[in-house]
């Protein structure tokens, strides 16, 4: 059995929490539940949510807004109850067609077990990709680079394979292997838990696979304000550097810090970014490396 789980916060506004579940719906029974954690939304979802009723759906509704991986672990804990096999870890921006839940899962068992996620593209019908496989890269500045991430999607690569980083966005995780590294660090309160997950997993001797054979569509960071909101920049540069202070040493943290800068400097520089925008990064970053990672 598998437990999916959805976190929502002012998913209604976002324009897209609808067309998710009409595509997720229909996929539910007795082998897939959906479990909603909403993160005290200000909007109608919360309202939306109390009224929605599906004999395979739980919704679970927090009175303060306690982050994604927090709320992530919260629905994984509720799921006890029904006692999955896996966690299928999904954002309510991305719209399924077909049944990649089933697809995902028989690929994951042919492989053994471990964790895995498929193709990503953005809904824009260009077909281009968000994610086809990911890596930690030192030379980029110790991210989490998205391979061929703004390609156009061509057909050639067929069946699994490993890959070292896979985002929440869609990511279904055995159950044993989720509870081995203790689930998300509820330190990051959004983006870079899922890094600092598969991190954790292959440290453990978990694999991640990639399966080329399914495609998910991703409306990119609309329900956190697009990828260029205030709040996307503070928690992405911050939560970067805690990320690699706590993996890899301050040392190796001051270099991804200075990388970081850099990048945004360079973007301000020739035009791809505001004043604004850099001036929020620095200070992000800055808070990155004084923040304490314990």
């Amino acid at each position: 059995m598998i437990a999916a789980i959805t976190v929502t916060y002012n998913a209604i506004s976002a324009g897209v929490f609808l067309k998710f579940l009409d595509s997720i719906v229909p996929l539910l029974g007795s082998n897939v539940r959906l479990i909603i954690v909403d993160n005290s939304s200000s909007d109608d979802t919360r309202n939306f949510l109390s009224n929605f009723s599906s004999p395979f759906v739980d919704v679970i509704l927090n009175d303060v807004n306690v982050g994604f991986g927090c709320a992530c672990n919260q629905a994984a804990r509720f799921s006890e109850r029904y006692s999955p096999d896996r966690f299928l870890f999904i954002n309510n921006d991305v719209f399924l067609t077909g049944d990649p839940i089933v697809a995902l899962s028989e690929s994951l068992d042919s492989q053994g077990g471990g964790a895995i996620s498929p193709v990503i593209i953005y809904a824009d019908g260009t077909q281009k990709i968000w994610y086809e496989g990911g890596v930690f890269s030192s030379l980029r500045g110790i991210i989490n680079y998205h391979l061929k991430q703004g390609r156009v999607r061509t057909s050639g690569k067929f069946g699994v394979a490993r890959t070292q980083f896979a985002p929440a966005c869609v990511f279904l995780i055995d159950r044993l292997a989720f509870e081995d590294v203790g689930g998300f660090d509820e330190r990051f309160f959004v983006y870079w838990e899922d890094a600092d997950l598969c991190l954790q997993l292959i440290r453990r001797g978990y694999s991640i696979y990639l399966d080329y054979e399914v495609i998910v569509e991703h409306v990119v960071s609309a329900t956190t304000g697009g990828a260029r909101s205030e709040f996307s920049i503070v928690m992405n540069c911050k939560n970067h550097i805690i990320f690699v202070r706590k993996n890899m040493g301050y040392l190796s943290a001051i270099f991804a810090a200075s990388m970081s800068i850099a990048k945004w400097t360079l973007r301000l520089l020739t035009g791809q970014e505001t004043v604004r925008n850099s001036l929020l990064a620095y200070r992000s970053v800055l808070s990155g490396l004084a923040a304490s990672v314990g």
